[in-house]
């Protein structure tokens, strides 16, 4: 086999690049969720019917940067539900922290604040 030819190191390095970027692609594409009846939807806002809105959006934490140490979860699923995204991917989430709150899941609040479905991947410890 070719994997056989191989140095150990080369084949770390390039498990750690596909571990990274299989990673950041399903947490790109999957994102914070789809809209149930999304093309109904669609239609209804005068979207093409094969056409799908993606929004990616760094919600840090979800502490706006004008009230520090705020964290307010309802005003990011606002912004979120005012572009009308059938798909969103969000970044800086945070799940069970000391910053956000031991007790907060900010990836499920979100998503049952916009009615949308959650997949959410750690990106770090």
């Amino acid at each position: 086999m070719v994997l056989g030819r191989i140095s150990k190191n080369k084949i770390s390095c390039t498990m750690k690049r596909w571990q990274i970027f299989s990673t950041a692609s399903v947490f790109f594409f999957i994102g914070c969720g789809v809209k149930p009846n999304s093309s109904a939807q669609s239609l209804s806002k005068g979207k093409e019917l094969n056409s799908i809105s993606i929004l990616s959006y760094n919600i840090h934490h979800a502490n706006p940067p004008s009230k520090p140490g705020v964290i307010d979860v309802s005003a990011i699923a606002n912004v979120i539900d005012r572009q009308q995204a059938d798909l969103v991917a969000l970044q800086e989430v945070d799940v069970h922290t000391a910053r956000s709150g031991k007790a907060l899941h900010e990836a499920e609040e979100i998503a049952r604040l916009t009615g949308m479905k959650v997949f959410f991947a750690k990106a770090i410890n």
